[in-house]
């Protein structure tokens, strides 16, 4: 799926080799809708853990707005809970940085961060929020979107 702006979004059927627009949503709902329509079930490695969480990570990298992702889904009941994103090139050895190309990434598309931490930054919306990390002893930075 391809992402080219942040009112619109544009992704590509992989069954149809069709691209499809739509209005930015007004919450996350409508947008994974909308994703889904690309992504099927043998796109991902289905794993269910206690408690009823399930984990969903991607077989091949994703891309969005022209940078791959690995990407990892975790869900309960059904329900999304997070969405993480990891660049599927880490080209740095020390991740400050990874998480500096990460949030410039992130700047570009979303504008100034509702908030800044000491080397991550966040965006809050209705449906929830959108940030980057840094995992310090893994060296790795990413993005996670949480509802």
């Amino acid at each position: 799926c391809l992402g080219y702006g942040t009112t619109e979004i544009t992704y590509k059927d992989i069954n149809t080799n069709e691209e499809h627009t739509i209005e930015a949503p007004n919450n996350a709902y409508e947008l994974l809708d909308e994703m889904s329509k690309c992504l099927e079930e043998k796109d991902f490695d289905i794993a269910k853990t206690e408690y009823s969480y399930t984990i969903l990570t991607s077989k091949q990298p994703l891309k969005w707005f022209y940078k791959d992702f690995h990407v990892t889904v975790y869900g309960r009941h059904g329900t999304i809970k997070k969405i993480e994103l990891l660049p599927t090139k880490q080209r740095y050895s020390k991740g400050d940085a990874e998480i500096k190309e990460i949030n410039t990434f992130l700047r570009k598309r979303l504008g100034a961060p509702s908030k800044k931490k000491l080397v991550e930054v966040e965006y809050y919306f209705q449906w929830g929020q959108i940030q980057s990390f840094y995992d310090e002893s893994s060296h790795q930075a990413g993005i996670e979107i949480l509802f």
